[in-house]
């Protein structure tokens, strides 16, 4: 198991993070800035990283790769989305 911030590959699981793990595109008067004057409370959309990188006292960074080096995108909604409005979740590989 392992926790991915990054669209998958086509397949279940990209077909499961594309319907649950997106945190769509937000800008002032959506509800994640409800009382905020800057930025989502969620702290979307998230910086491209190439690597997850580990913090003494703080949530890692997952890797979140950017289009140009790699990262995927995918349509909803008539929106692109990348790796930066992706919400990190754990996923189970299996092999057969």
């Amino acid at each position: 198991m392992f926790v991915s911030a990054e669209i998958p590959e086509d397949g279940p699981c990209c077909d499961a993070v594309k319907r649950f793990m997106v945190h769509t595109p937000c800008a002032r008067g959506s509800p994640c800035w409800e009382g905020r004057n800057e930025g989502c409370r969620a702290g979307f959309p998230f910086a491209f990283t190439k690597e997850t990188v580990w913090q003494n006292d703080a949530y890692p960074l997952y890797r979140r790769r950017s289009p140009e080096d790699g990262g995927r995108t995918l349509m909803l909604g008539g929106q692109r989305i990348d790796n930066s409005w992706i919400v990190q979740s754990r996923t189970i590989h299996t092999s057969s």
